[in-house]
């Protein structure tokens, strides 16, 4: 039986995908995070710590995800061996250090400075 340790949806169909996470005090664990759950994922960036919000009466997490995926050779690299690179249409990919070079096309997202 698979569980989302997020939202507790908990069924033999219901698909998990395991994240292995940091938090602040820099000890790891596993995460399983149902399909839905895991989209906290697709507006964050590597590095970048996000809240897990949780549905008890807990306080949310701040977690940081450890690895990610190339989107080009599909290879798992820590989150300080990719990076965020966008193309002339505004996609975001997630590339890791050995594709940068491949796609000069690509160039670091736009981020206007802070004064």
């Amino acid at each position: 039986m698979n569980t989302c340790e997020r939202c507790g949806e908990r069924d033999i169909q219901v698909r998990v995908k395991l994240f292995e996470i940091q938090f602040r005090d820099e000890t790891t664990q596993y995460l399983a995070l149902c399909w839905s759950c895991a989209e906290i994922w697709e507006t964050a960036e590597p590095g970048e710590w996000v809240i897990l919000p949780r549905t008890d009466s807990e306080e949310p997490l701040e977690v940081l995800r450890l690895y990610w995926t190339c989107d080009f050779c599909a290879s798992v690299m820590r989150y300080d061996g990719v990076a965020v690179r966008v193309n002339a249409q505004g996609a975001e990919w997630i590339v890791c250090e050995d594709c940068q070079p491949k796609h000069p096309n690509l160039q670091p997202p736009y981020k206007p400075t802070t004064q």
